[in-house]
């Protein structure tokens, strides 16, 4: 028996079928009374369930790095690596002859179709030190959030939340800490500024966690804006926007929860 090549999988089964959408419906009840976790992947087998030439949803570091030839290695691993797990069931065509139709679960299908059908994405990038990793949010209904945390090594983990968990949940992944007071610093500098490392940043520049964050509304086109929060052992930095200029100003742990939360339920 073989398994599902690449440009077979989004044959196996509808994203809208009653089965998926009742799927989905129902992880969308349950994460309202507690955030649901919906899956751990690797890039590769992520890659395998987006499709072939789909553009990337989320970042792929480990799979970015590899070579095309090690690339089509790694999907075919996966392919067989998800069938193992049952993300996919072989149902038989015809058992004489030894052929089977591969059907995907109802769940796998749910989260995709949480994950590419939003009107609203937030990704955040975070540094720490050489090493990054990101946490990629899609909007659900009723305040619900999908988010995927991906790794440096390309692990991603899925959990869907009430809005309020997600911005209790970043807060701490941005570094936020209890008991740190607001750093006195509101400035307002050019990007050219920025740019050439202005001596006022200091005090920024010494934050251990920086986390860039870019909002996209998708509509007939795609609205941006983006922000950022730096975070270390003398306080959290909020950045953003202004006109053409660049704000920061010092902030506490509440404040980088307003800030989140801003980018998660804007006014």
């Amino acid at each position: 028996m073989s398994v599902p090549a690449v440009d077979e999988l989004f044959d196996l089964a509808s994203p809208d079928s009653e089965e998926v959408v009742a799927t989905r419906l129902a992880l969308l009840g349950a994460a309202v009374d507690e955030p649901q976790v919906l899956g751990r992947f690797t890039d590769e087998e992520l890659v395998a369930l987006d499709g072939p030439g789909e553009a990337p949803v989320a970042p792929s570091p480990w799979f970015d790095s590899l070579t095309e030839a090690e690339q089509q290695t790694a999907v075919t691993a996966a392919l067989r690596g998800l069938t193992a797990r049952g993300v996919y069931r072989a149902v038989p065509v015809d058992p004489d002859a030894g052929t089977f139709a591969f059907q995907a679960t109802a769940e796998i299908l749910a989260l995709l179709t949480m994950r590419r059908f939003t009107g609203t994405v937030v990704v955040a990038e975070r540094r720490l030190a050489e090493q990054r990793d990101w946490a990629v949010l899609y909007q659900q209904r009723a305040g619900l959030w999908l988010v995927e945390y991906v790794t440096f090594v390309g692990q991603h983990e899925f959990v869907l939340a009430t809005d309020d968990e997600v911005v209790a949940s970043l807060t701490t992944w941005s570094g936020a800490r209890d008991g740190v007071d607001a750093p006195a610093l509101d400035l307002v500098l050019t990007r050219d500024e920025v740019a050439g490392q202005d001596a006022r940043l200091e005090p920024v520049g010494r934050s251990t966690a920086a986390v860039t964050i870019t909002r996209l509304e998708i509509g007939e086109s795609v609205a941006e804006s983006w922000s950022g929060v730096f975070t270390g052992p003398e306080g959290a930095y909020v950045s953003v926007s202004v006109g053409d200029d660049v704000g920061y100003r010092g902030t506490d742990r509440d404040g980088v929860a307003a800030h989140w939360r801003e980018q998660v339920v804007p006014a």
